[in-house]
């Protein structure tokens, strides 16, 4: 069975809470799914000991509700993981965001075939979507790039998330 939708975003992190958002203003039928167990993108992966923010924490906040802007309180300058996570999980309470959303489900894979995307999803689910909004982050797997010699190099590598 097919499922149709105007929209779907994959992954729960801030620019897919965001797309989530507008599509859903734009009056469209829209669909959230992600790997996780819960919405956060980087902010639920890296949960390491001390993960936080390196930005102030005026920055993590979506501009577009101005009164959350006035009334969300942070705690500190700079954003220790927990709290920029449970921020998420308070946009997504408080703009009822829940129902358009699919933790704990993967994306196996994506064609464009008669003006529709064609998505199968790790539950069996097939979605048919006008529009597919990749929200993935540059941070939520590593990427090592394919240098030629990089497997047999005996060096030291260093490389970031």
């Amino acid at each position: 069975m097919v499922y149709d939708i105007d929209a779907l975003v994959v992954g729960a992190g801030f620019s897919g809470i965001y797309m989530l958002y507008m599509f859903r203003e734009l009056g469209l039928s829209v669909k959230l799914i992600d790997n996780g167990s819960e919405v956060g993108g980087t902010w639920y992966w890296n949960r390491y000991p001390g993960a936080g923010s390196d930005s102030a924490s005026e920055v993590y906040r979506y501009s577009w509700d101005k009164e959350d802007l006035r009334t969300y309180h942070w705690s500190n300058r700079y954003l220790s993981q927990p709290e920029i996570q449970g921020y998420l999980k308070h946009i997504v309470e408080r703009h009822n965001l829940q129902q358009y959303i699919q933790l704990n489900t993967e994306l196996l894979s994506a064609h464009f075939e008669h003006r529709a995307w064609i998505v199968r999803l790790n539950d069996g689910e097939t979605i048919r979507a006008r529009y597919l909004a990749t929200a993935l982050g540059g941070l939520s797997k590593t990427n090592i790039p394919n240098i030629p010699g990089i497997k047999t190099f005996s060096g030291d590598i260093y490389h970031s998330m």
